[in-house]
């Protein structure tokens, strides 16, 4: 085992006015940091006013609501879920109690009654906890290597395009990711000092992040590497090199070490007294039943259960899906490649037996090897490692200079290889900037489905009838009363329940191809306008082999083969300018929640032939 598993010498910063001078100006790069992270994530936070579109987002707002109904009823904080840990309800609904308290005090003193609508709360806490992960990297990369290597990490999570667009919504995403970052913070304190009170902020912060998502379990293996890591390095003479008897000497005082159970069982406790409403009914969630139970949603990821809204993966490859369109799409090109190379260079560290790069690997290597695998591919999935790989490239990136001067001894080409690390890291920073800026003109026009509505209400005579889609991202087939569509006859496309016959799971009902289209047919006769989103149009053309009928439909819905044609397109691309750069080509996901493209055709003859579907 490499002496490196001893502890890390920090690099000496200079003495004196020097070194004043350095840290001074590290705090106010980072103060601008932070300011810059806060202005992309609160920028446009209203969108959608005055509803709640992105359907994970509703999601949530609506269990936050149980758990205060339930609160009010004089029960306990429950919001009736486990998918989700229970920490982010509790926040969202104490910050919302709060909030309301305050708005009251004041509208006694000035008679002006402020709203506190609980989706704007939500986003707020995602906005925080985005500018919060600035900081918390910057320390984690301080700690652990360098202030350079700090705020080059915190400078790319600032501007990187998934964490600036997800820190808009109402979701636990983004702050599960700030929480893993501290949780690092607490456990190299572990691995590197292991003081009583180390194991107890260790043991309090990762309870906390595991209530926050219940994917944080894995962590306790890395407790227990960094425990094991800081008696490693205390023994003398190193376990190795007194062989099997050192060992085992070894794991004797690591498993011995009250501490290590006073955190792990601390982490525990915290939990479980945390999830103490949703354990009362354990059994119910865990019955199998739902597509909101924990032991379902396990299938869904794996394949094992195939519901309609995740069948754009069918045609997808584990692990090349996620380093070759997923991280990409996420970073931006530039960052994603110098995450890349930052991750092997790390894992090449590890296995010279650098214990940075070991802790690190427990959870990046890990995460990535059971997510990876997953029939289900949602962007959001990959948010948990992020962070990391922000660091990595942050790492890469500083330490050039180190590298440099080796290579400068062995080759005399090292200046030139800095100048080109460093150029790729302003390269990256540069284009993962642009592109956020260019991502928030999404936010700064109307949605595209209220841009629909606007349209539909202004163009489409009261009373006409309109076929729509039971659609998660449209929703105006799933609440017309809350979109003002009384007026019309709704006829609804349902995909998962075609003539009543719903399939399992939201998985496909098993029905004909024939019988498919006789009941698209049906809904579609005579109706005056047909209104849907790409989600559909989208997915079922490419599955033609297993959705024939849905295919056909779209495909000569599009072709004006079913006697309607296309009256209007709404459709918002990232814009910076009068630069547009349309993602028609991105994971259906990353448009699906804030800017699908809406169409509506118009009735404009008798319809072709509706016999077959195959």
């Amino acid at each position: 085992m490499s002496a490196r598993w001893g502890p890390q010498s920090p690099r000496q910063e200079p003495a004196g006015l020097q070194g004043r001078h350095q840290r001074r100006v590290r705090r106010w790069v980072l103060v601008g940091l932070v300011g810059l992270a806060l202005a992309l994530r609160v920028y446009g936070f209203w969108w959608g006013n005055p509803y709640s579109l992105h359907n994970d987002e509703a999601f949530v707002l609506a269990h936050v609501v149980v758990l205060l109904q339930n609160v009010q009823a004089g029960g306990l904080p429950d919001p009736e879920l486990m998918i989700y840990g229970v920490w982010p309800f509790y926040q969202m609904a104490l910050a919302h109690t709060g909030l309301r308290a305050l708005a009251t005090v004041l509208a006694l003193w000035t008679g002006v009654d402020l709203p506190t609508p609980l989706l704007y709360v939500g986003r707020l806490i995602s906005a925080a906890y985005g500018t919060l992960g600035v900081v918390a990297l910057y320390l984690l990369g301080r700690r652990m290597f360098t202030p350079q290597v700090g705020l080059w990490a915190a400078a790319f999570w600032a501007v990187m395009p998934l964490s600036v667009r997800n820190s808009h919504f109402a979701t636990v995403d983004i702050q599960f990711a700030t929480w893993l970052v501290i949780t690092f913070l607490a456990l190299w304190n572990v691995a590197t000092r292991a003081r009583p009170r180390d194991y107890v902020v260790a043991g309090a912060v990762l309870g906390l992040t595991m209530a926050v998502r219940m994917n944080a379990a894995p962590l306790l293996f890395t407790l227990l590497v960094a425990h094991g890591m800081f008696h490693w390095q205390r023994m003398d003479p190193p376990p190795h090199k007194i062989g099997y008897q050192g060992v085992m000497l070894w794991g004797r005082r690591v498993f011995r070490s009250p501490w290590l159970y006073v955190a792990a069982g601390g982490a525990v406790l915290l939990w479980a007294v945390l999830s103490v409403p949703v354990l009362d009914d354990l059994p119910d969630y865990l019955a199998g039943d739902t597509n909101s139970d924990p032991v379902v949603q396990g299938m869904v990821a794996r394949g094992v259960i195939r519901p309609l809204y995740t069948i754009q993966f069918e045609l997808t490859r584990p692990y090349l899906y996620h380093l070759l369109h997923l991280f990409p799409l996420a970073m931006g090109w530039p960052l994603a490649l110098l995450a890349y190379v930052g991750w092997g260079y790390s894992l090449w560290r590890a296995v010279q037996g650098d214990k940075r790069d070991v802790l690190l690997a427990t959870w990046t290597v890990l995460y990535f090897l059971f997510v990876g695998s997953w029939y289900v591919k949602f962007i959001r999935y990959i948010i948990p490692l992020l962070p990391f790989m922000a660091l990595y490239a942050g790492r890469l990136t500083a330490e050039a200079g180190k590298w440099g001067y080796r290579w400068r001894s062995a080759s005399g080409v090292g200046r030139w290889g800095v100048l080109g690390l460093r150029a790729w890291g302003v390269i990256a920073l540069v284009y993962g900037l642009l592109f956020s800026l260019a991502y928030l003109h999404i936010y700064a026009r109307p949605d595209t489905r209220l841009q629909a509505l606007a349209w539909i209400k202004e163009n489409i005579p009261p009373g006409s009838t309109i076929m729509m889609e039971f659609d998660a991202s449209a929703k105006f087939a799933m609440r017309p009363e809350q979109f003002g569509l009384t007026m019309y006859t709704l006829r609804v496309l349902d995909h998962y329940a075609p003539n009543g016959r719903r399939g399992i799971l939201w998985q496909a009902p098993d029905i004909s191809p024939e019988e498919k289209w006789a009941y698209m047919m049906q809904v579609l006769d005579n109706a005056d306008y047909v209104v849907i989103t790409e989600a559909w149009a989208e997915v079922f053309p490419k599955l033609a082999h297993r959705f024939p009928a849905e295919a056909r439909f779209y495909t000569q819905l599009f072709a004006g083969e079913l006697g309607y044609r296309l009256v209007a397109m709404f459709q918002e691309c990232p814009r910076l300018g009068p630069w547009r750069f349309c993602d028609e080509w991105a994971e259906l996901s990353w448009r699906y929640f804030d800017h699908p493209r809406v169409y509506i055709f118009a009735r404009q003859a008798e319809k072709g032939s509706q016999q077959g579907g195959q």
